[in-house]
Order: structure tokens, then C-alpha cells, then sequence
């Protein structure tokens, strides 16, 4: 049915199939051609419809790259961001895009532009943090993340990484400070880093302490 072009038709037939088997391979075999053809249909009806369109020339992106183009879905995402320099997405799409091939800086630089656009999107701004680690740009970094902090304590995630911007910065006692603030600790990993950082300063019974309540704490959440 997909082959002769009845993507609806194959599309019902493949759904019956795979609820009555979900563990045929053929069901899934099928299923995944039956969706691959659905969406060249629907980037085939964009490009008709709207051949400058942002959102198609993301889909562009996504299938260059899942082609392992990534020169081609590079180009497709500044065409993009070309169009329409307003949409905080597709620059943030863009930027993942540029962390998953190492190209850290560049991701940065397009996270920059996105929470410009949004500040009040948190998860934009840990991302920009993620990206100024992951750059070596690690003043950013503690600003960034101090600031996503201050506004969100309870993420223990961004605790950590201000740590360790912090520790990697040696301003030690500082990322004490930060570490020694987190309400909880339920897998170790504040104690842990806590260790390091005593360890660092020198101070070798604080460090063997939190050691010790990294070890019981990881054995919990086991």
C-alpha cells in the first residue's frame, strides 16, 4: 500500500498489526517505513505550500543530520535563523544541534541570542551555562549558573555544575559555600564533590567525612 502511495491505507494496516503483536519484527519493520513516508509526505506538501518556511527547513535539518550530514543541516539551520532571527526555538534547536558535534562555542553564541529573546526561559539559561562549561568560558559559566540558582535552589543539577565551574576556577571556598547551601543530597553527589573541594583546601578530616557520607548515600539511592 505505501509503495503504490496509500500512506493512509498502510498506515491503518501497519496499527493493526502492531496492536496485535507488539513484538513482531515485521509489524515494526513496516511501521518505520510506513512513518518514514509519511513524513516525506508531509515535508513534500511544505515545500509546496511554503518553500521558505523555518519549520521546513528544520526538518531539513533534523533528516541531514540523522543522514549524518552534518554540513547540509548546518546550512538548513542558517537558513533558518536566517528567516526568521526571532523564534528563540530554532536558535535553541540550532544550538543542541552544534553541542552534539562538539562545537561548543558556537552553541553558546546561539543560546546567548535565544534567552535575549526569552529570559524567562530557565531551561535556556541552563543550557547556556552547560554551554559556557563545556567552552572553557567558565566566569560565564558561574554567572549564568548563579544566577539560575539564586531564582531555583532546588536544582540540584545546576548546583553542581556552579560547583564545579567554581572549583575548576580554584575559588574554592566559594563553591563550599554553594555545595554546603543545597537542601538535600540524596545520592552523594554535593558529599562527593565537597571531598574534592576539602581535599583542595587542605582540609583532610572534612574531606574524609564527606567522603564517608558520599558512601552511605550512594548506597541509599541504590
Amino acid at each position: 500500500r505505501a509503495a503504490g502511495g496509500d500512506i493512509s491505507e498502510a498506515t491503518a494496516l501497519v496499527v493493526a498489526g502492531a496492536r496485535s503483536n507488539r513484538r513482531d519484527a515485521r509489524a515494526l519493520y513496516w511501521s518505520a517505513q510506513v512513518y518514514r513516508r509519511l513524513a516525506q509526505s508531509a515535508m513534500a506538501i511544505l515545500a509546496q505550500l511554503s518553500p521558505d518556511s523555518p519549520n521546513l527547513l528544520k526538518l531539513y535539518a533534523r533528516a541531514y543530520e540523522l543522514k549524518g550530514q552534518r554540513d547540509a543541516a548546518a546550512q538548513a539551520y542558517e537558513r533558518a535563523v536566517a528567516l526568521d532571527d526571532q523564534d528563540a526555538s530554532t536558535l535553541i534547536e540550532y544550538a543542541n544541534f552544534s553541542s552534539r558535534g562538539q562545537e561548543f562555542d558556537k552553541a553558546a553564541s546561539l543560546l546567548e541570542r535565544a534567552v535575549a529573546l526569552t529570559p524567562y526561559d530557565i531551561q535556556a539559561q541552563i543550557l547556556l551555562g552547560q554551554a559556557y562549561l563545556e567552552s572553557g568560558q567558565d566566569e560565564r559559566a558561574v554567572d549564568c549558573l548563579s544566577r539560575i540558582l539564586k531564582a531555583n535552589p532546588q536544582n540540584e543539577a545546576v548546583r553542581l555544575e556552579l560547583a564545579d565551574a567554581l572549583h575548576t576556577l580554584n575559588r574554592l571556598r566559594e563553591a563550599v559555600s554553594v555545595l554546603r547551601s543545597a537542601p538535600n543530597d540524596p545520592d552523594g553527589r554535593i558529599s562527593y564533590m565537597l571531598a574534592t573541594c576539602y581535599a583542595r583546601l587542605g582540609k583532610a578530616e572534612n574531606a574524609r567525612r564527606m567522603m564517608h557520607l558520599f558512601e552511605q548515600r550512594k548506597k541509599r539511592s541504590k
